[in-house]
């Protein structure tokens, strides 16, 4: 099982030892029956790390795995070998991803939640208020319609696009208020898609809550765009448990 390799310290068959292999990978720690069990931590040469319990040689119970460069670790219960419960967490490396964050939560072996620090997702607890829902009176501009946020006491106006896969505000409308709010820049640049075409522009996180309707919502997510308007899709109500939009009467129906 453990192949070509050699045991440079301790007892590597019963007991706590030290084997190394021609090609760089090092195990260290516990052993039964010459395979690896207990704990131990394996390092191969790739930069690849594994810190855990084993169970005939395999990854069996509590440990954590860091893929080389540390861009994407598992960690929690194993089971031979597959990370069986727990978080499998991604980091971006991709130019103008720096910041990215993917979140992955494994149960019996597979993935059952994906979590994102680039997009809003919702969470009971980033909503502050006590009614079950809440309806927003959309301003009617015929054709379209306006919606206006508070984000620190300061208004801001969004154009509802229900064809914006995202949640935007303008540059220019950002540059008035920035200075007037908390945030935090996430090192992230995200391409979006409007009715008027795709636009691009940084990842932020809004720190302070902002009012729509009776609540206040934290920890919303917004890009930064060249647009002339911001704009408001489903990117933005993506924080709340579901949504009712009536174009007749220019309602917008937000479940808390």
């Amino acid at each position: 099982m453990i192949g070509f390799g050699q045991c440079i310290s301790g007892d590597c068959e019963n007991g706590y030892g030290t084997y190394t292999w021609p090609e760089g990978d090092k195990y260290i720690g516990e052993w039964k029956d010459s395979q690896f069990y207990g704990h131990g931590t394996y390092n191969y040469s790739n930069g690849d790390k594994y810190v855990g319990s084993w169970r005939a040689g395999q990854f069996f119970g509590n440990g954590t795995f860091n893929y080389g460069g540390i861009l994407t670790k598992e960690e929690g219960d194993w089971k031979n070998n597959e990370l069986w419960n727990g978080i499998e967490t991604r980091y971006g490396d991709n130019k103008g991803e720096s910041g990215l964050i993917i979140i992955y939560k494994y149960e019996n072996g597979n993935v059952t939640d994906t979590i994102r620090n680039d997009i809003n997702f919702y969470n009971k607890e980033d909503i502050i208020g006590e009614e079950i829902y809440c309806t927003i009176k959309l301003i009617d501009k015929i054709t379209k319609y306006d919606i206006i946020l508070q984000i620190n006491n300061t208004p801001v106006k969004w154009r509802f696009d229900t064809g914006a896969e995202g949640f935007s505000i303008a540059k220019s409308q950002w540059e008035k208020i920035k200075s007037k709010i908390d945030f935090e820049d996430l090192n992230i640049i995200r391409k979006s898609k409007g009715v008027g075409g795709y636009s691009s522009g940084n990842v932020i996180r809004i720190k302070d809550e902002i009012e729509i309707g009776g609540y206040l919502v934290k920890n919303v997510i917004v890009s930064i765009s060249n647009d002339d308007y911001s704009l408001m899709g489903i990117g933005f109500l993506k924080k709340f448990s579901n949504v009712e939009w009536s174009m007749k009467e220019a309602t917008l129906k937000i479940y808390k």
